[in-house]
């Protein structure tokens, strides 16, 4: 399944060049509400009881290609699972934005972390299993804080790799 957050309607004139496969359950979603998160989060709530433990599930922005050159090929490589150049910050979201990132952990149930490597773009691919393996409430949750704070959407790109067990290597 791909799922685009197409929140700044960017051009997803790509989308018709992606492997069928990947076609199923393709949602393209707008939400003028909020950025990639709201739509990832949306798209987890709605389709939650459907999801199968084996389906893959990639997450991505109507311009995959501002954060990974190679999206298509790289979405067409099952061992990839982000797409776009993996950075790190601090338990406060230093360099980038001052965020209490543990204090969100704190909030959401996840372990508090010394840093943090994430993906820029938020762009990633998970399976079934690592989406149910939190309860529905937890997304409806996360959902709720992208209205409470404006960072949640740069909060939550740091926090998915603890959310759904992401492995993002940075090299350091």
């Amino acid at each position: 399944m791909l799922v685009v957050a197409n929140n700044n309607r960017e051009d997803v004139s790509w989308i018709p060049s992606i492997d069928g496969s990947w076609m199923t359950w393709t949602n393209s979603i707008y939400q003028p509400l909020g950025r990639e998160s709201h739509s990832y989060l949306t798209w987890i709530i709605d389709n939650y009881e459907k999801i199968e433990r084996m389906d893959e599930v990639a997450f991505v922005q109507g311009d995959p290609f501002k954060h990974d050159p190679d999206f298509l090929e790289h979405l067409s490589n099952p061992f990839v699972r982000y797409y776009g150049k993996v950075e790190r910050c601090d338990s406060i979201a230093r360099p980038h934005y001052d965020a209490p990132l543990n204090s969100w952990c704190n909030v959401l149930g996840l372990p508090p972390q010394e840093s943090f490597p994430f993906v820029a773009g938020a762009q990633f691919r998970v399976n079934g299993a690592q989406i149910k393996g939190r309860p529905l409430e937890l997304y409806k949750v996360m959902l709720d804080l992208t209205f409470l704070d404006r960072k949640a959407p740069w909060i939550f790109e740091r926090l998915y790799g603890l959310v759904f067990g992401l492995l993002i290597y940075d090299g350091a």
